[in-house]
């Protein structure tokens, strides 16, 4: 069994009061509502799932949770009211205990233990990055999309409208990335 040893605030955006310097080299397709994949995380993530590969691990759903921070953007020209938001991912945790078959993953006890392990670890180092979404996967033939089960999955575990949710199919080398509790689909930029 496990406790929270302490209690931290919650995580809220940085908000951003002008448009992200980067904006500009993406004029055709803007880069709000999008997730920036460092290359260190990606690397977790593709070792993992042995991304580009059809091996006897990948052949079950895998997953995992991402780390950095998440910037909010009030854009002028967009919907009045509607924030829009940047994720950065610095980091990604494998769940490697996970329990996983064609067309289900669960993080079990030992999973969330082992996971909120790490995360203290990555918090001591810097404090700054915070659980910003997570990942899975979609084997084999199966569609990269957010199913309902991976909707009710993602509300209950990441529902603020910052979160973010990849999923990947590592054998056809596949990525879509899903914004909040609307499930937008948004770009996904790897480094």
């Amino acid at each position: 069994m496990f406790k929270i040893t302490k209690k931290t605030l919650p995580y809220i955006p940085k908000k951003a009061e002008t448009m992200p310097f980067w904006e500009s080299f993406f004029k055709e397709k803007p880069i709000l509502n999008s997730i920036f994949l460092h290359k260190e995380a990606f690397e977790v993530i593709k070792n993992h799932i042995s991304f580009g590969s059809d091996t006897e691990d990948n052949q079950i759903e895998q997953g995992g949770l991402l780390f950095g921070e998440v910037i909010e953007y009030q854009n002028e020209e967009g919907e009045k009211g509607k924030p829009k938001f940047i994720g950065i991912v610095n980091y990604a945790l494998a769940a490697k205990t996970a329990e996983g078959s064609m067309r289900h993953l669960h993080f079990n006890h030992s999973t969330w233990h082992s996971l909120l392990e790490q995360q203290e670890k990555i918090q001591e180092k810097e404090s700054k990055k915070q659980l910003i979404g997570w990942y899975h996967t979609h084997p084999k033939h199966l569609q990269v999309y957010f199913s309902h089960i991976d909707k009710e999955n993602h509300l209950t575990f990441f529902d603020k409208k910052w979160h973010f949710g990849l999923v990947l199919n590592p054998q056809r080398e596949e990525i879509k990335c899903f914004l909040g509790n609307e499930f937008e689909e948004v770009l996904c930029i790897l480094e």
